[in-house]
């Protein structure tokens, strides 16, 4: 499949028509056995989409709808994620049956990522000119983010590729003085993690709005035009 939108459209859609045309056409009988069974297959792109859907009622009066996606293709993505819900909703005498899904997939660590067990991938890239923006415009174009630290455990992922040298990490208060934000625009006090250095955050000279990782052992704010490293974070997480 070209692009990640086309198995889940193609499942979802499918799945959910199935259902309600063969729960249409089996409602009211008393069938033990199984009542139809439809199979599709698609072309889609360089990808063959195959799905079937089977419906049957059981001896103790329920319906049971088995479905099963199938892709085909030279190159598959590594890594697929899928998530179904289900409610049933009633008015006016009238019961609704949804059933809604999210097939994800995954893309591919970029290039110079490490993965840190139980934690995530990162990258530090060395100290250039453009300050913070720069190196949040360098994460957003290899698919990630300035990092974030929401534990101790991945402070001390941080802590191993700072070393001895400060470095840009995802929070700012460029808002509003004194509101710390990360580049998701969510408040640092909800990350998990905001351990600042002694005496820190002093906003020294009314110009440091940026937030950075200090090898004192926390964090730090540092204006936002110097030449530092900074650390990418690719988040493999998903959103339902």
């Amino acid at each position: 499949m070209s692009s990640s939108a086309g198995p889940c459209t193609v499942l979802w859609s499918s799945v959910l028509l199935s259902y309600l045309l063969l729960h249409l056409h089996c409602e009211g009988t008393a069938a033990q056995l199984p009542c139809d069974t439809n199979q599709w297959t698609l072309p889609r792109g360089n990808m063959t989409v195959s799905f079937s859907v089977l419906t049957a009622m059981n001896r103790t009066k329920h319906w049971n709808t088995h479905f099963a996606f199938t892709g085909e293709s030279v190159k598959l993505p590594d890594k697929l994620k899928m998530h179904v819900e289900q409610r049933v909703e009633s008015s006016g005498g009238v019961e609704r049956f949804h059933l809604e899904g999210l097939l994800v997939v995954l893309p591919k660590v970029p290039l110079g990522y490490n993965l840190y067990a139980g934690v995530g991938h990162y990258k530090r890239h060395e100290k250039g000119p453009g300050g913070w923006d720069k190196a949040y415009s360098t994460c957003a174009s290899e698919g990630a983010h300035l990092a974030i630290i929401n534990s101790e455990a991945e402070y001390d992922v941080i802590r191993s590729l700072g070393g001895k040298d400060n470095a840009y990490l995802g929070f700012h208060d460029r808002v509003k003085e004194g509101e710390w934000v990360t580049v998701f625009g969510e408040p640092l006090d909800s990350t998990g993690f905001t351990r600042w250095i002694p005496k820190q955050p002093d906003n020294a000279g009314g110009i440091e709005h940026c937030g950075s990782y200090h090898p004192r052992g926390g964090l730090n704010d540092i204006p936002c035009n110097l030449e530092f490293p900074f650390i990418c974070e690719f988040d493999l997480s998903w959103s339902e």
